[in-house]
């Protein structure tokens, strides 16, 4: 089994000039794979955002793979150089960080272990949920051998643009790069990695982990790929949230509300469901929805217009010549997402001006807010995983089940020749739940090398 470990690491140079002697009944192939963990775990995540590059190891886990006497491997990690810990632990909260020293912040290689009984552990470990096969299994299927990857046109590629994928800000300038080369591999050797979150119910494979850039190497079964998603897809999905029937038990939608005080689910299966009745405020609110503000938003977003004229706004208010449409986008988002209260700091002045153009929508989404600053950015991510993977996902696979589809979040991807039926199948769904047209947009992944 492969791990990955930094390229200047040499092990029996190292055991040799530090004898695990402390460690009882040691096993070569669990201190790779611990060692191996503070690389792999950053790739395992879509977004993994740490300015102090330590990396949270859970204990139970720990164990699991490495037995009782895990602690005993750390210990000789930190003691021979290799790690350094943070030492923090909040009891159900956080548990101790761990990261390379300066010396092995670097590129990462492959090795293999072959103790059998920690590679099962790893394996049963990752293997996909039965739960998620079965909720999902008309996205599950096409994870197979057909899918592949131009291993070499994409490892030229990663060298050739190696200095772009290092961060020489961060403590690891060398995690994405380290990340999307442990991705590379995974595709190339079909190891794969799904999970559903209990957060947005989102659906997590090795698509969502590898950054787009390499997308262009991948084909189904030699065919060429094809990616449909939609425009402002956030604001987009927000528009249901102007339609009263959206809040009412009786809508599909209501398993997918938020309790503001608390995200436990009570639901063992997919999706997970949570409740959260709309305060009196928020009902005022929707009663605005043909305000001309309302309007006006609706038709930016239907027409994907909405980063374009909220950035000639900025430009206007902030006195800035040029805002590029995706730093537009980061402000939205952080006006849409961040505290109700954080309107009122001074570099919030985005929020304000937001408020101002929208008052109607900007009511709405902080009634969402009012309690738990992320319930809207989870209850979208609900809306978004209801519409792409039970009902626009499971039509597709009803109506062609033979057809290939995969997704990333908002996004479905199929086989060149493909594309226009999904299109017509999304614009027919989404129509009909959100209440207006989205604008779509079609990615062909070529290989552009």
């Amino acid at each position: 089994m492969k791990q990955y470990i930094p390229i200047n690491l040499n092990i029996d140079q190292l055991l040799e000039e530090f004898p695990p002697n402390k460690i009882r009944n040691f096993n070569r192939d669990k201190l790779i794979h611990l060692i191996n963990l503070l690389s792999e775990i950053p790739a395992n995540r879509e977004r993994f955002e740490s300015h102090d590059g330590f990396i949270s190891l859970n204990a139970k886990m720990l164990r699991k793979h490495l037995g009782k006497n895990y602690k005993e491997y750390l210990n000789y990690l930190i003691e021979s150089g290799v790690i350094e810990t943070d030492n923090r632990y909040i009891v159900g909260e956080k548990s101790k960080g761990y990261r390379f020293t300066d010396k092995y912040l670097c590129e990462v290689e492959e090795i293999e272990i072959v103790t059998y009984t920690l590679v099962r552990s790893i394996k049963k470990e990752t293997k996909i949920e039965k739960t998620t096969v079965n909720t999902y299994p008309y996205l599950v299927r096409w994870f197979d051998d057909r899918l592949e990857i131009d291993y070499q046109s994409a490892s030229q590629y990663i060298q050739k643009n190696k200095s772009q994928l290092i961060d020489s800000e961060d403590y690891n300038p060398y995690q994405v790069y380290n990340s999307t080369y442990i991705n590379l591999n995974r595709f190339a050797d079909h190891h794969y990695f799904i999970k559903v979150d209990d957060t947005g119910n989102r659906f997590h494979s090795n698509f969502t982990n590898l950054k787009k850039e390499f997308r262009q190497f991948i084909c189904y079964d030699k065919e060429g790929l094809v990616a449909v998603d939609i425009s402002n897809s956030q604001p987009y999905l927000s528009m249901i949230l102007f339609n009263p029937e959206f809040y009412s038990k009786t809508s599909e939608f209501n398993i997918y509300t938020l309790d503001p005080n608390s995200f436990t689910s009570f639901s063992s299966s997919y999706p997970t469901g949570y409740y959260f009745s709309p305060p009196p405020m928020m009902y005022k609110s929707l009663k605005n929805k043909e305000k001309q503000d309302v309007i006006h938003f609706k038709k930016l977003v239907k027409n994907g217009e909405l980063y374009e004229y909220f950035g000639r706004k900025l430009e206007h208010e902030l006195g800035q010549e040029k805002i590029s449409i995706e730093e537009v986008k980061k402000i939205l988002f952080k006006v849409f997402y961040s505290s109700n209260r954080y309107i009122g700091q001074a570099e919030a002045k985005p929020k304000r001006i937001f408020k101002k153009l929208f008052p109607n929508i900007y009511d709405v989404y902080s009634e969402i807010k009012r309690r738990k600053k992320n319930s809207l950015a989870i209850l979208l991510q609900r809306i978004e995983s209801h519409l792409i993977l039970d009902i626009i996902c499971k039509r597709i696979a009803m109506e062609k089940p033979n057809l290939p589809i995969y997704t990333i979040h908002d996004c479905i991807v199929t086989t060149l020749g493909n594309e226009h039926y999904v299109c017509e199948v999304m614009e027919a769904e989404l129509t009909k739940h959100i209440g207006i047209s989205p604008k779509l947009k079609k990615e062909y992944w070529t290989n552009k090398t």
